[in-house]
């Protein structure tokens, strides 16, 4: 029951903090999103600078959720790298503007991180790349995919995909949505053999 309560308030969070940013939306907002007392926020959450970054780590965690459950169904290699990058530039692209304030925010989000925070998004960033990597390892035991580290190649493919979206994200230019067929396809080009 206080597990369900705490997710509400972070999904609540997520959408709040979605329309109305971090500085404009307040914590009666999210409590009267959520259905509970502003004080419950508080039982839950120190801040609403704490909760903004537990909306950060949840973005995170989700999209590694996401990859694990593609890396499980294991189609073919192709396929799956394929499916990888449409899930990551989904997943930026359905959290745009959160990531947008995420990177934004400067010094006031480093300041509400604690070693546990950095531990867990680095622990959820860690398990993308091992589940892209076992996909790789399946493309080169398959021979479609070009010998190499596997886990240095997912770290270059999320890279790749990482970067622009990012970039575009940021400075608002571009739409991550087009972009995703361009770097698929670039992608495809650098790690699958001629043929594959």
């Amino acid at each position: 029951m206080a597990e369900e309560k705490r997710d509400a308030i972070i999904q609540a969070a997520k959408r709040v903090f979605t329309q109305k940013g971090f500085h404009g939306a307040t914590v009666d907002e999210i409590a009267a999103e959520a259905g509970v007392a502003k004080g419950t926020v508080y039982l839950y959450f120190k801040s609403k600078a704490e909760l903004f970054v537990q909306v950060a780590l949840e973005v995170f965690r989700s999209l590694g959720e996401k990859m694990r459950s593609l890396a499980k169904e294991a189609p073919d290699p192709a396929e799956a790298l394929e499916r990888a990058v449409e899930i990551y530039l989904d997943h930026l692209t359905e959290n745009e503007e959160l990531l947008r304030m995420i990177m934004g925010m400067g010094p006031a989000m480093r300041l509400t991180l604690t070693e546990e925070h950095i531990r867990e998004i680095d622990e959820s960033l860690q398990a993308c790349v091992r589940d892209l990597a076992r996909l790789l390892e399946e493309g080169m035991e398959a021979g479609i995919i070009h010998k190499g580290d596997p886990e240095l190649l997912a770290m270059a493919v999320m890279g790749a995909v990482h970067l622009p979206t990012f970039s575009a994200i940021r400075h608002g230019q571009g739409n991550v949505k087009a972009m995703k067929q361009q770097l698929t396809e670039l992608i495809k080009r650098i790690l699958f053999k001629e043929g594959a």
